[in-house]
């Protein structure tokens, strides 16, 4: 039963082909996370421009994506579960470092 009302709501998991358990989770808590977020109104969240980001220590780059996921996701779900990936490029030739930080 619970199988049927998963393919018709997420088609992505109907069949019956082998889906990844951490896909399959990821999917449920971003579901019940958008029946249960707070925030009804989604302002527009633009990304801070790169100069603004180099001036930033990595801890105030942080705080400040975090504070601007919040603005648009407030959650249990997000305060029990979510939490930021720190993903950091350095450039070969002229060793610029590009950092962000996903939810």
């Amino acid at each position: 039963r619970f199988k049927r009302l998963l393919d018709r709501i997420k088609p992505q998991f109907a069949g019956h082909m082998q889906h990844d358990a951490q896909e399959f989770l990821a999917e449920m808590l971003d579901s019940l996370h958008e029946d249960v977020n707070r925030v009804l109104d989604k302002p527009y969240v633009p990304n801070p421009e790169d100069d603004e980001i180099d001036r930033m220590t990595p801890e105030q780059h942080a705080e400040d994506a975090w504070r601007r996921h919040l603005m648009r996701n407030r959650s249990v779900l997000v305060d029990l579960f979510q939490g930021l990936i720190k993903n950091e490029v350095k450039c070969p030739v002229c060793s610029k470092v590009s950092r962000t930080f996903d939810p």
